[in-house]
């Protein structure tokens, strides 16, 4: 029997240790399988139909013309899934968001351009695309607004009437005395920045393949998705199916980047459109479509106080974050809730004060990317701290290094409410410019400068809250055959 001593030394060998990636033969060789790649049996092809407008009443969608192509087996509308089948999940009543009204398909009214309004299924993606064109939608065009900051005022247009306003979400975070560190504070430095909305513009767009046994009432669907899981929960739960009759199938992914962790409402039309033609539907997001009709993310516009002695020292800190939600709201409106929560940093600040909404606006929904809320908070705080050093003419560094959370106070409490366990913030940065040799780049950067180049040198310093994987709970399965190997089992119910 191997000693204690040895197990533990053997399974902690991989620390450190650089480690063989097993996921690259098939992307090298191109045999990887993505969504596009499944081929199935008479697979049936389909194209939405869009808005052509941010906010607008449907007076009339005529799909006449569209169904008398030959190629064209089915054409959906709002108000063929009318009553069929769920509305898209949104947000519990009575929580900090305001929950929304939102179809698989629009019936009455339309939120942002880009919106799905029908579904052309036909024998081959051309013949779908042609008949979409045939499909006549007569609008009522309604105010629209896209601009955060006046979608936040009283004044504004309403992006949906049953609302009192655009106000999505609200949320506050407060530590120490502000009223009094802005008091004894050398200098008040303001400022405003925009993290503009974005989009994740993934290799392989959004896609989704849906084929559908109606002898055993079972659903397969083939989709690029970075949850398998809940998607399985929310198609189930959108077309009325048990969960157990629905499996979600993640092939090869071509970039997520967090849009592909949602559900759309394209995806629950697609497998609709299988259940009612017992046909394989596929649908393929084009690059068009993608930029602007898939999730956005970031948006946000920060307005920062910051209380400081002349030395560099930061006594206080405000904040107030407006950011753009789109049209529809769901978790996502909470983002900027982690946006306040991270915005104190690596910084010991004693007062602090933060306030984030998100408001509605006839734009498409914010979704999760790279970071979701996280890359928000770190530019909050390390750009006001270059300023801070700029206004004060003093050193970037140095301004870090005289906020930084002390060694000795961990574990620690910021005043974002986040429980640091551990840290050395000043011996990670002293050991940067050790090896960056910074005092010379510093001496370059002037003599440069002298000569006319600009040069210029970044420093940043961060922590970022990590801790999701409790609220995202996932299952697995392992059968064990006779001859004791391990086989896949008949249903896993998401693979």
């Amino acid at each position: 029997m191997p000693s204690t001593q040895a197990v533990v030394k053997e399974e902690t060998a991989v620390l450190g240790q650089p480690l063989k990636r097993v996921e690259d033969p098939k992307f090298i060789t191109g045999t990887g399988l993505f969504a596009d790649d499944i081929a199935l049996p008479e697979v049936l092809h389909s194209v939405f139909v869009r808005s052509l407008y941010a906010h607008a009443r449907i007076k009339r969608v005529d799909v006449t013309e569209a169904l008398k192509q030959p190629a064209v087996r089915l054409v959906l509308t709002g108000q063929d899934l009318l009553n069929r089948v769920n509305k898209m999940p949104t947000v519990e009543e009575g929580g900090d968001t305001k929950p929304t009204d939102r179809p698989v398909l629009p019936v009455e009214e339309v939120n942002f351009a880009g919106e799905a309004i029908a579904l052309v299924v036909a024998d081959d993606v051309y013949s779908a695309e042609d008949a979409s064109e045939l499909v006549q939608v007569e609008y009522e065009s309604l105010p629209a607004v896209v601009d955060m900051e006046r979608a936040a005022s009283p004044g504004s247009p309403r992006v949906h009437e049953y609302l009192k306003d655009n106000i999505g979400y609200r949320s506050t975070k407060s530590s120490g005395d502000v009223t009094n560190a802005f008091r004894e504070a050398d200098h008040v430095i303001k400022l405003q920045q925009e993290f503009p909305r974005l989009s994740a513009v993934p290799m392989e767009p959004r896609n989704v393949i849906a084929s559908y046994e109606e002898a055993s009432g079972f659903l397969t669907v083939w989709l690029s998705t970075q949850a398998p899981h809940e998607a399985r929960e929310d198609i189930a739960g959108i077309l009325r199916l048990p969960e157990t009759k629905v499996r979600v199938i993640a092939p090869d992914m071509g970039g997520g980047f967090g849009q592909k962790g949602a559900v759309f409402p394209e995806y629950a039309t697609v497998c609709f459109a299988a259940m009612k033609l017992g046909r394989s539907v596929k649908w393929v997001e084009t690059r068009g479509e993608n930029l602007t009709a898939s999730s956005h993310g970031r948006g946000q516009k920060q307005f920062i106080e910051a209380a400081v002695r002349k030395d560099g020292r930061i006594l206080g800190l405000k904040a107030r974050i407006i950011c753009n939600g789109g049209a529809y709201s769901d978790w996502n409106f909470s983002m900027p809730d982690i946006t306040i929560g991270m915005a104190p940093g690596v910084y010991d600040i004693p007062a602090f004060k933060a306030e984030a909404v998100t408001v509605f606006t006839n734009e498409p929904p914010i979704g999760a990317y790279r970071g979701a809320g996280r890359p928000e908070a770190t530019y909050l705080i390390e750009r006001t701290v270059d300023v801070i050093a700029r206004r004060l003419k003093l050193d970037p560094v140095k301004v870090r290094l005289k906020n930084y959370v002390p060694k000795s106070k961990f574990p620690y409490k910021s005043a974002g409410g986040n429980t640091y366990d551990s840290g050395d913030y000043e011996g990670n940065l002293r050991r940067a410019l050790e090896l960056s040799r910074y005092d010379e780049l510093r001496d370059f950067q002037r003599e440069a400068r002298a000569k006319g180049r600009l040069v210029g040198i970044g420093v940043v310093t961060y922590v970022e809250v990590c801790g999701f994987g409790p609220d995202l709970p996932q299952t697995a399965s392992v059968a064990v055959s006779r001859s004791c190997t391990a086989t896949p089992p008949q249903f896993l119910g998401a693979q």
